[in-house]
């Protein structure tokens, strides 16, 4: 049954790709916060990128989990170690988890981007602090901290 709504999800995060975004779209996977997601990237403009990551599953809380996010890269900013480029970016988010313990909040996203070849590969890595509203149900304010890894390819 995962399985059938995986490919669901899927299609529903191609589907909402603009037809004329500025210069890409990539699609990937990740693990993390959750513990394992599906990832879309759409680049806004040269700075601005929407993202929409969903997975199921998480270290202490199963259900489905969405996270839309804004992402501001600071190519300015690139640094390079032996020669390759990494390239870090800020965002904000909106994790929300569904199903058994719901929960809400405001995230920030802090971070790093490194394409392989400088070619359509990018591997990246984010931490997730997050300001919990919602947890478990309850309305209440909670502090939180998550991280991702993953790869997304440029189409």
């Amino acid at each position: 049954m995962k399985k059938h709504i995986m490919v669901v999800v899927f299609i529903i995060m191609t589907a909402w790709i603009p037809f004329n975004v500025f210069a890409d779209v990539s699609l990937g996977i990740g693990v993390g916060t959750p513990a394992a997601f599906v990832t879309t990237r759409v680049q806004l403009d040269r700075v601005t990128s929407a993202v929409l990551n969903i997975g199921f599953g998480n270290w202490s809380n199963e259900g489905m989990h969405i996270r839309p996010q804004m992402q501001f890269e600071q190519r300015q900013r690139s640094f390079q170690i032996e020669r390759q480029y990494f390239y870090p970016y800020l965002g904000i988010a909106a994790p929300i988890t569904l199903k058994t313990n719901p929960h809400l909040g405001v995230s920030g996203v802090l971070g790093l981007s490194y394409y392989v070849g400088d070619g359509p590969v990018e591997i990246y890595l984010e931490a997730l602090p997050t300001l919990r509203i919602v947890r478990s149900g309850d309305v209440g304010l909670g502090l939180g901290m998550g991280a991702s890894l993953g790869v997304r390819y440029t189409l």
